[in-house]
């Protein structure tokens, strides 16, 4: 979205601007400025896709102007910590670039979400889900979330499946078909997911640390198909972190070793 800093409008044109708050998410924030007959600037605002045109050329040199772009991460570390129904964040992990449509928005995607909470199995109830979907976002992130039910969600792998596990057999089938693709290739796309719900759990303010933990953790993070720059970056995110029980985690000696190395 880019925008036009209100005080320099204001300064410009105060008699012709009408500021209208938008209380979104994130980046979906802005406001509206209407009544601009003098032709200093118009602005339209799609919940986090504006774009500001600016008539008079002179005007533009005397403003600030800002692009925000959307963070899938950053969203995520909020909807988790805001409750958002987690198969709502393991798919925005997964397409982030459905979120910036026209009508699908961080805003609108929380709405979704607030639907379909109730519904335990979506994928048996596929057709209600679609409608709501289609009722809250654009037709290609409808098509988007109904193949991640269709296709991926039944396996999909929860921080608490990991770190709660009493054998690392509960989660490896399931993170093996998760990581490969139809056609036998690795999806990149799919383990960074879950390894970013992993680090959103583990740093939530909410979080409970148990002794098993940290064994269970250094299990996951050690898998052959985890690609060597997203365990270091994971690692080296948990070790800059200001929570004790995040740290507790990069224990295990064999993860130590590793954080050593990337250092």
């Amino acid at each position: 979205m880019q925008y036009t800093a209100r005080s320099d409008l204001r300064k410009i044109c105060p008699s012709e601007i009408a500021m209208l708050p938008l209380n979104g998410v994130g980046s979906s924030g802005g406001f509206w400025t209407s009544s601009l007959n003098s032709g200093f600037a118009s602005m339209t605002n799609t919940h986090g896709l504006g774009k500001t045109e600016m008539v008079k050329s002179f005007a533009a040199t005397r403003m600030l102007h800002f692009t925000l772009t959307f963070d899938a991460k950053a969203w995520a570390k909020w909807a988790t910590a805001a409750g958002v129904d987690p198969r709502g964040v393991a798919f925005v992990l997964n397409y982030p670039e459905t979120v910036t449509g026209k009508r699908t928005t961080p805003r609108t995607l929380v709405h979704f979400c607030e639907q379909i909470q109730g519904i335990k199995d979506l994928k048996t109830e596929i057709e209600l889900v679609a409608t709501l979907a289609a009722a809250c976002l654009d037709e290609t992130s409808v098509a988007a979330f109904v193949s991640f039910v269709n296709d991926e969600l039944s396996t999909l792998l929860h921080p608490e499946d990991i770190l709660d596990a009493k054998s690392s057999k509960d989660w490896q089938k399931p993170f093996s078909e998760l990581a490969k693709g139809k056609e036998g290739g690795k999806r990149v796309n799919r383990i960074a997911a879950i390894c970013t719900r992993l680090f959103l759990h583990v740093t939530a303010g909410k979080y409970q640390e148990k002794p098993h933990h940290a064994g269970n953790f250094a299990e996951f993070l050690l898998q052959e198909a985890i690609p060597n720059d997203l365990r270091g970056s994971l690692m080296m995110d948990l070790s800059r972190h200001a929570s004790a029980a995040a740290k507790n985690l990069l224990k295990d000696k064999r993860l130590a070793k590793l954080l050593f190395e990337k250092l």
